[in-house]
């Protein structure tokens, strides 16, 4: 089951920061760079971020929060700023069961945006699988490219 999770409180934020850590110490060893800006949020910084968030709790796992997804639009464009999964629920459908709700939850959009670093190849698979297509690249640290990757959506 996917819900909206709301960061109004201490236990929320923290079962969301516990769950980031947890998905991005995996891709800061995957990537080889471990200054990514998810490892440096905290409960404070989580509780004030404007993004949307989502989270991936399984049936039958008494809330168990499995994955998360969060986001932020403006007008008819989605720019998702993260994507997490537990480290043990990986390669499970869970991301992609979270892009395809965000999907649905924002039909009326034609753009959605994500940026992975291209060494990730599992997110990067991931989001090819769902239609998203490389739009440009950067270096922004020695080593470190990200990929942006957009999905159009006519309508």
């Amino acid at each position: 089951m996917i819900e909206r999770i709301r960061l109004t409180n201490n236990e929320e934020a923290l079962r969301v920061l516990r769950l980031q850590m947890d998905s991005y110490l995996v891709e800061a060893k995957r990537i080889e760079y471990d200054d990514i800006p998810p490892l440096k949020d905290t409960i404070a910084s989580l509780m004030e971020s404007k993004e949307r968030f989502y989270g991936y709790f399984p049936e039958g796992t008494d809330g168990e929060l499995s994955g998360a997804i969060a986001y932020e639009r403006e007008g008819q464009t989605v720019t998702i700023c993260r994507l997490m999964v537990r480290s043990d629920r990986f390669r499970q459908g869970i991301g992609s069961a979270l892009l395809r709700f965000i999907e649905q939850q924002e039909q009326e959009c034609t753009s959605f945006f994500v940026t992975a670093a291209a060494k990730n190849e599992p997110a990067i698979r991931l989001y090819t699988k769902h239609g998203y297509v490389e739009e440009s690249r950067r270096e922004v640290a020695p080593g470190l490219v990200l990929l942006r990757l957009m999905k159009t959506v006519p309508r």
